[in-house]
């Protein structure tokens, strides 16, 4: 009954159940920050997407092989996963400060009451065939 009586009301729903989106402003955020691995600025490096090859050459100099697994039994083994990666980084929070309030707006969430998050965790680079 409730679910009939909820179902019959009109909606005054904006957004959309799904939100595509590439974000060309992205490479504007990925510029002002550089990446840190191990706490060290590699001043050289640059992120700018979508990455060209010779910019993954550069970057991967400043990257750690991206382990498989869980725990302990996390391993590297490139004919599993020939994969790269850059951890969390400052350049994450200006990416979250332009991405969520975005996203929201047109799934039609209300970035207040709900405080939805968005939670980035490793940036990572795949060689042709990677998995």
């Amino acid at each position: 009954e409730d679910l009939s009586s909820a179902l019959s009301t009109d909606f005054d729903f904006l957004g959309k159940p799904y939100y595509p989106r590439t974000y060309t402003a992205v490479e504007a955020i990925f510029k002002r920050y550089r990446p840190k691995v191990d706490g060290v600025d590699r001043y050289g490096v640059r992120l700018n997407f979508p990455l060209t090859e010779t910019a993954v050459e550069e970057i991967i100099v400043y990257t750690s092989q991206a382990p498989f697994g869980k725990g302990e039994e996390e391993m590297v083994d490139k004919k599993v996963r020939d994969t790269w990666e850059i951890g969390y980084y400052p350049w994450a929070h200006q990416l979250k400060s332009y991405v969520l309030p975005d996203v929201c707006k047109g799934l039609g969430v209300p970035l207040t009451p709900t405080s939805p998050r968005l939670k980035l965790y490793k940036l990572l680079n795949y060689e042709p065939g990677g998995q």
